[in-house]
């Protein structure tokens, strides 16, 4: 199974492809899959969202924070956990879900920054989700999971900034529904 790395490809079609790289330090990967992940990422060439330059994932909050620190523009933030699975059928069939969330950001504690700013990079950022989540909607061919990966509500929020690293943006966040697991 191969859900979290899907689901990491996925959203790579919408950053930047060099701050897509940045998740890799090494030349050559210790775990089977390293290098061939690193290829499919050298590979994508034109991101649907260009302005958005970064892009983090993972689950070790040191190596996130380290990340999401040193941020200089507008970047993706995609957070996957909390699987729930019912028992088995007879089959050996669970059905789950899957919680997603994915941030649009960008630093704000530059010097001198003003309202008017924070609302314009605010807006930006509520927009570059929106059209991230609009191309969710639209895209029929999502590897991941082998139907729609959003089929549920989508809740939006903002990123407040004293809790996120002096960045501001916006997280949606959603479930994956009816996904199947055979045991």
């Amino acid at each position: 199974m191969t859900l979290i790395t899907d689901i990491i490809k996925y959203f790579a079609k919408f950053p930047d492809t060099t701050g897509i790289m940045k998740n890799f330090s090494r030349t050559a990967g210790r775990e089977t899959g390293y290098d061939t992940l690193k290829a499919y990422f050298q590979s994508l060439t034109s991101p649907l969202l260009p302005e958005i330059k970064d892009y983090v994932f993972g689950s070790d909050e040191d190596i996130v924070t380290e990340r999401i620190r040193t941020m200089k523009d507008y970047f993706l933030f995609v957070e996957y956990g909390r699987i729930s699975l019912a028992a088995p059928d007879n089959l050996r069939v669970r059905n789950g879900s899957f919680f997603l969330a994915f941030t649009v950001a960008k630093p704000f504690n530059m010097p001198g920054r003003d309202p008017a700013e924070e609302m314009i990079i605010s807006d930006t950022c509520l927009d570059l989700v929106i059209q991230i989540l609009q191309t969710i909607k639209d895209d029929d061919d999502i590897k991941c999971i082998k139907t729609r990966l959003m089929d549920s509500a989508v809740e939006i929020s903002p990123v407040v900034p004293e809790m996120f690293y002096q960045n501001i943006g916006w997280v949606a966040t959603f479930t994956r529904n009816n996904m199947q697991l055979v045991v």
